[in-house]
């Protein structure tokens, strides 16, 4: 039991946020608010490959207090900053989001060919098989002129080394997916 949250812890977790309405600012914001929290060393699963999977207030939050939670994030900050799914769906796994974006009339680009913004979610293939397997939302951006330009951007990752942090990539690193 230790570590376990709840609703209350969740939304202390965010009270210091004062959201101003404009969603990519206040998705930022809130995940801004979450910088420095790690999965718990004390409270975890072994699964059956002896991976050990630490409990996250986001998995717990999503209902998967255990599982990858990089995606959980993203939603749990999606949905306090009271974004609405009809805009962006919520899901907890990467693929079937881009999945959901890319089928829907929501707005997907892959990589390279979309300069993205502050409060974009920015999708990863880290394993480098074409499918996305880890995701983030883009607080900053280094100047860009247009898609073929270099610059860097600041993404604020859930389940990164088991916490919540800023990663910076080049805009074009192939791991970019969309």
């Amino acid at each position: 039991t230790a570590d376990v949250e709840g609703k209350t812890a969740w939304n202390n977790s965010v009270s210091s946020v004062i959201l101003t309405g404009v969603w990519s600012d206040d998705i930022v914001a809130i995940a801004e608010s979450q910088i420095g929290y790690s999965e718990s060393t004390k409270n975890y699963t072994v699964t059956e490959a002896g991976d050990i999977k630490g409990y996250s207030r986001y998995g717990a939050w999503y209902g998967d207090a255990y599982g990858d939670w990089d995606a959980m994030f993203v939603a749990f900050c999606l949905n306090y900053s009271r974004i609405p799914r009809s805009y962006m769906p919520y899901d907890s796994s990467c693929e079937r989001w881009v999945e959901l974006l890319s089928s829907q009339e929501f707005d997907y680009h892959s990589a390279n060919s979309y300069v993205p913004a502050k409060g974009d979610i920015a999708f990863f293939d880290i394993d480098s098989d074409g499918v996305s397997d880890h995701i983030g939302i883009v607080s900053a951006m280094s100047e860009k002129k247009d898609v073929r330009a270099s610059y860097k951007l600041r993404v604020i990752e859930g389940d990164s080394s088991d916490r919540v942090q800023y990663v910076t990539y080049d805009a074009h690193d192939a791991c970019i997916l969309g």
